[in-house]
């Protein structure tokens, strides 16, 4: 004789029943502690930061200087004075800038 045929609903749960049970993902219970490092863009900044100041301060003298020789001409006075304040405070945001990769370099170097 044979099988008598099961009908679709006895098939599938049927097929359920043999599959073998999934393995749940064994997770870590120690998170990996991430290594601190400097980005592509800081370690570039890092290396070249310390030139960019000394360009900004030489730039300062520079403005001074002609501001002495241009103390009578106002007009050129002021434009001059204009430029020394955009530098002084780019010069400011640079050293700021400094003091922080100086800090998380410092960092990296003691393994933190």
């Amino acid at each position: 004789m044979s099988e008598p045929k099961l009908n679709i609903k006895e098939e599938t749960s049927a097929k359920k029943t043999r599959s073998p049970p999934k393995r749940a993902k064994v997770e870590q219970s120690v998170p990996r502690k991430k290594k601190l490092k400097f980005s592509f863009k800081e370690q570039r900044e890092f290396d070249t930061i310390d030139e960019e100041i000394e360009v900004l301060e030489q730039k300062i003298a520079d403005l001074d200087s002609e501001m002495m020789k241009s103390a009578t001409n106002s007009v050129k006075l002021g434009e001059l004075m204009v430029k020394k304040d955009e530098t002084e405070k780019a010069l400011e945001e640079k050293m700021d800038r400094w003091v922080y990769l100086n800090d998380l370099n410092e960092r990296i170097l003691n393994g933190e």
